[in-house]
């Protein structure tokens, strides 16, 4: 492209060295470069310092601060380019709001710096930055209402849906009413008829039961007493018995065949023996043991019978 345009200016046979110098001055010529920077701070001096070319070299144009029209025109272009469903009657107030910060803040600013020394810069920077975030606040809190619109909406179905219901479990509680009434009164009637049976059938029984139940009781603290009194008689006789296995147990067959060869008359027998002690003691404790025994077979037949 450039070699078509260097020939028809400075012909076909120009050489490496002019065609560069073509170049060069058609760049100087076509080629611009904006730099934006912004006075506020040390950041523009550093620079300054740094790059000498950015003043020797390059045209200045210092942008004082916006007219209040300008303020107004940027900031209802940026309005209604960010900010949807913005009727055109609520942009313009917004303009002149956005406008009268600006110029407070810039005034304020004046006086910070007379009363302390330090400058507060308030660059158009600053006031297209105000703009920026008024739009985002505006859709954040579109974006919140609209949530909350969507919330309350689903609610108030919720809610009429919910009266739907109500209205007709109201309506099936008023049809079942007649039937809960007959059913009140069977119930009713039911639990007349569970009390008659329970004094006319269950009470009588229980009654009996009772009876029965003390007679055996009572029949059961008699058996516990003979039973006591047998435990007792049983261990009176027990050391006799333990005695008599002893004396058995000391008898030879020595013994045995010499008794046996006693020729003793038994009415002798019978006139000049009498029996010792603990004979007698052994048959009063046998007898008594024969009764008590006696005695307890009756009393289980009677339980059995019972």
């Amino acid at each position: 492209m450039v070699r078509k345009d260097a020939a028809k200016e400075i012909g076909e046979d120009a050489t490496q060295s002019e065609l560069w110098s073509y170049f060069v001055s058609r760049c100087r010529r076509k080629l611009h470069v904006v730099l934006c920077l912004s006075p506020a701070g040390e950041a523009f001096r550093e620079r300054l310092r740094q790059f000498p070319s950015l003043v020797n070299c390059c045209t200045i144009d210092w942008f004082k601060a916006w007219p209040e029209d300008a303020l107004q025109a940027v900031a209802g272009k940026i309005l209604l380019e960010s900010v949807d469903d913005i009727s055109p009657e609520v942009a313009s107030a917004l303009t002149s709001i956005c406008g009268i910060m600006h110029s407070s803040v810039a005034e304020l600013s004046e006086r910070y710096y007379a009363r302390t020394g330090r400058k507060n810069y308030v660059t158009p920077t600053s006031y297209l930055e105000l703009l920026s975030t008024f739009a985002s606040l505006v859709d954040k809190r579109r974006e919140e209402t609209m949530r909350l619109k969507r919330r309350y909406e689903v609610g108030l179905e919720k809610l009429a849906s919910s009266a739907v219901q109500v209205a007709g479990m109201q309506s099936e509680l008023e049809a079942l009413q007649p039937k809960l009434k007959e059913s009140a009164i069977e119930v009713a009637e039911m639990m007349k008829e569970i009390q008659n049976e329970k004094e006319t059938v269950v009470e009588p029984k229980r009654k009996i039961v009772e009876a029965d139940e003390a007679v055996a009781a009572e029949k059961a603290r008699e058996a516990n007493g003979v039973k006591e009194e047998c435990e007792n008689i049983l261990a009176e006789a027990m050391p006799i018995l333990n005695h008599a296995i002893a004396t058995l147990d000391t008898l030879k067959p020595a013994d045995i065949n010499y008794v046996k060869q006693l020729k003793i008359h038994r009415q002798l027998l019978n006139s000049s023996s009498k029996p010792s002690a603990s004979f007698w003691k052994s048959n009063q404790l046998a007898q008594k043991i024969r009764t008590r025994v006696a005695r307890l077979m009756i009393t289980g037949n009677h339980h059995a019978d019972y």
